[in-house]
């Protein structure tokens, strides 16, 4: 965990390319649409806010990418409208520059200190006009669209200007080509030298990296990104200074299997773009605050581009989550009235950390899996009535930023995934059954009902499935093939299924439209509730209103309680509804860090959830300066008390990316599933290993194996194996054990010397002899006269030490893709 510990750290520091000093003087000034509906999916929308002398010095981003796939600002002298929503076939009127760009949920910035973007007449920065590229349309009976940017602006005069230097290229892709070049190259001709701080790189689905250079005698790289993470910008490789006669050049890389035909530069999600972004400061008298390059006009510099330029960067789950749209805006103020969609009564649980918890009351099971098991990203885990565990996994398939295309729609329909995605163990972790290949495209979640059922989600389908026991075919779908949509008939990426006793359930579609349904047992519509808490104002407690969600990841039902829980994933909270959907209650702790991924409900002692968070760059310490962890909780329903935390007792310490689990009621067994890397983890009752431990006559000191199912990273795909190289803890303990069994073959070679030695001396007359009773002849030479010894006990020791210890632990592999 240390190692993505570290990622995830040096991420949060890429999102701030330097440390700010205070600034005095400065307040908040939100660029946001005054309501607007775009008409149809690509729906290029602007608006101007008018703007007065100061420096921004700050950005943050009032938008979700499943709504906006990016947001241009730009600064003008004249907009070409002053108010409204219009179309953007013009932004000004008279000069204008980019100011700010954002996509793919990007983090705020913080510019460098001493360095502001100037507004005011000075410059001629009146106003800032906001260009959005919407993802879909908004139909007249759903909410408006408030999105936008906060920009932190101060008063106070900044010893530097800031500016963006745009390079891109306008060349089309051909079909079917593993590896297309774009390249873009021009001599630098400013007033002045311009100092890069950031970069951000911007194309859609088919690219795969975009790196660029500053070259004067040698090439320098200014920054290689991975358009598909989120478009921020990130702090430039080297401090560079790039003046007037240097050269630059850029290279983007794609890739067009599987297109067959030509993808031209454009503004659609179906088109393609190939920007590079430079951000820098300059002097604030002479310098220029853009600039832009659009072609390749120095074909043979080009031609020496580094060898790596095209090399893609290392895979990193955490960002492609934030990329596809799943992290939090806690406390983002949407600046307008409208019904919350909350619904009446119930109570809230917002819970402080306990007063006392048990950090063991949940351990990784010994000894578990007995077989090795090859999975791929875990989508989801469950089980049955009788203790067996269901993984639906999603073989070679990883979900990265290049699966979906900006409206949610699958992009390798024509590829289903040929691994076995269904897994069946016993609670030994023994493999009774595999199958599934050949018939989904992207698993997630999987619960089995009371009856046997199997029911299944595909967020590449947008389909619900349910399947009889025993049987490799569905009696029941609900939505359409690779649709994904908001009516009553389909899903847009459907995350997980709940099932009463009855035969009812419900369906968590929770990716794109943020609603939990409820169906008759023959899949007819009862019912459904929740809204997006996009652009939702903070309640006092911090958290959106109840009943919105961002991401409904996880649900489970506590039937004899008369409520369904749900983990709204990316508000970091749980929120509790009566079988109707009526709003009860919500759980809450900062120790969540703004995340819950799944959450599961056993109705032992008195009723129990089980609950995960997950890794963000977003999560923020606790009061007392402590780290969140990613890590499973054990809470109280009725009370919404946290009473005990637990994670694997490996050499990670923690978990790395927690995205499912599910409980065994009957015995109070939790699985996780890990993406990143896969593993299945299975934790029991404390007090369950130490009855086990118990019977077998095991000591404390005994180091038992920890379970887990997992996968290697292996020439761009995954290879499980359970590994048998010991882990730290067991190495220690393995090397206690042989000092032990060491220090005894020692001591009897050693009083072996002793007595040869002490012999000898005595065969020479140099020891004198000891009686051990009055009057009698010695019995041994070797011990000086002592009046009333006792003689030394001659029986032999029968204390016997198991010297090694064969547990097998687990050796991860490079975290893949999540």
């Amino acid at each position: 965990m240390e190692s993505l510990y570290i990622v995830v750290f040096l991420w949060s520091l890429m999102m701030v390319p330097s440390i700010r000093g205070q600034v005095k003087n400065t307040h908040t000034l939100d660029i946001k649409m005054p309501g607007a509906r775009p008409a149809y999916s690509d729906h290029y929308l602007c608006t101007t806010v008018p703007v007065n002398k100061g420096y921004v010095v700050g950005y943050k981003a009032l938008a979700e990418a499943s709504t906006a796939h990016h947001i241009l600002l730009y600064a003008c002298s004249l907009p070409y409208k002053y108010n409204g929503v219009w179309e953007c076939g013009s932004i000004c009127n008279g000069e204008r520059g980019i100011m700010f760009a954002w996509a793919k949920n990007a983090p705020p910035l913080h510019l460098p200190e001493d360095v502001g973007y100037q507004l005011g007449d000075d410059v001629n920065v009146n106003y800032v006009v906001m260009q959005i590229h919407y993802a879909h349309a908004i139909a007249a009976d759903e909410q408006a669209d408030y999105s936008g940017i906060q920009l932190e602006i101060s008063q106070q005069r900044q010893k530097y200007i800031a500016g963006i230097f745009l390079m891109m290229s306008m060349r089309s892709i051909p079909p079917n080509t593993p590896v297309v070049h774009l390249d873009v190259s021009c001599k630098f001709e400013g007033p002045s030298a311009i100092y890069p701080f950031g970069y951000r790189t911007h194309a859609h689905a088919l690219s795969r990296v975009i790196t660029g250079y500053q070259i004067n005698d040698t090439w320098h790289e200014i920054g290689k990104g991975n358009p598909q993470w989120p478009q921020a910008f990130y702090p430039t490789k080297d401090k560079i200074v790039i003046k007037p006669g240097d050269k630059l050049a850029a290279r983007c890389t794609y890739n067009s299997t599987g297109v067959g035909h030509t993808v031209y530069m454009g503004s659609t999600a179906n088109d393609e773009m190939c920007n590079f972004y430079i951000m820098y400061y300059t002097d604030s008298t002479s310098g220029m605050t853009s600039g832009m390059c659009s072609r390749n006009n120095l074909p043979s510099l080009v031609k020496q581009i580094p060898a790596d330029s095209d090399k893609s960067l290392p895979p990193n789950p955490v960002m492609d989550e934030i990329a596809k749209g799943h992290h939090h805006h806690h406390g983002m103020t949407g600046g307008h009235d409208h019904p919350s969609g909350g619904r009446e009564g119930g109570t809230q649980l917002t819970p402080g950390p306990p007063a006392s918890e048990d950090l063991t009351a949940m351990v990784p099971a010994p000894d578990w899996p007995e077989h090795d098991i090859i999975i791929g990203q875990v989508g989801g885990v469950a089980t049955d009535k009788d203790g067996n565990l269901y993984v639906f996994h999603r073989g070679k398939r990883i979900w990265a930023g290049g699966s979906f295309n900006v409206v949610n729609r699958f992009l390798h329909q024509n590829d289903p995934i040929k691994d076995n995605t269904l897994v069946k163990m016993d609670r030994a972790g023994r493999v009774l059954r595999q199958w599934g290949a050949g018939q989904f495209y992207m698993p997630h979640g999987i619960t089995v009902d009371s009856s046997g059922n199997i029911w299944l989600t595909d967020v590449a389908l947008h389909q619900v499935f349910r399947y009889p026991p025993g049987s490799d075919k569905p009696d029941l779908v609900l939505g359409e093939r690779f649709v994904p949509g908001h009516d009553d008939t389909h899903f847009c990426k459907p995350a997980d299924v709940a099932v009463l006793s009855t035969g009812e359930f419900f369906v968590a579609d929770g990716y794109c439209n943020a609603r939990i349904i409820k169906y008759s047992k023959d899949g007819q519509f009862l019912n459904s509730w929740g809204s997006t808490s996009l652009g939702e104002p903070a309640q006092n407690d911090g958290y959106p209103p109840t009943n919105t969600f961002n991401i409904v990841h996880s649900i489970t039902v506590a039937e004899e309680k008369n409520l369904l829980c749900a983990s709204d994933r990316e508000n970091g909270r749980i929120q509790c509804y009566d079988l109707e959907g009526n709003f009860q209650k919500q759980i809450t702790s900062p120790r969540f860090g703004g995340q819950v991924f799944g959450v599961a409900y056993c109705p032992k002692e008195g009723g129990m959830l089980f609950a995960v968070n997950g890794q963000s760059p977003y999560h923020k310490p606790l009061a007392n300066g402590e780290r969140i962890k990613s890590q499973g909780f054990s809470i109280d329903l009725s009370s919404g008390e946290i009473t005990g935390t637990w994670q694997p007792s490996n050499d990670k310490k923690e978990f790395s990316f927690p995205h499912t689990l599910a409980v065994y009621g009957e015995q109070e067994e939790v699985y996780v599933g890990e993406i990143g890397p896969n593993i299945v983890w299975k934790f029991i009752k404390a007090s369950t290993l130490q009855n086990k431990h118990d019977k077998a006559g095991l000591g404390d000191h005994e180091t038992m194996k920890k379970g887990g199912v997992h996968v290697h990273e292996n020439e761009g795909h995954e290879e499980s194996t359970v590994s048998g190289k010991p882990q730290p803890d067991e190495e220690e303990e393995n090397s206690k054990a042989s000092i032990i069994i060491g220090v005894l073959l020692i001591v009897p070679i050693a009083l072996m010397i002793v007595i040869t030695v002490l012999a000898r001396l005595h065969s020479k007359g140099k020891l004198r002899c000891c009686a051990f009773g009055k009057g009698k002849k010695p019995v041994f030479n070797y011990f000086t006269s002592h009046k009333g010894f006792d003689p030394l006990s001659t029986e032999d020791s029968d204390h016997e030490v198991d010297p090694l210890n064969d547990s097998d632990g687990e050796d991860y592999s490079t975290t893949p893709k999540a």
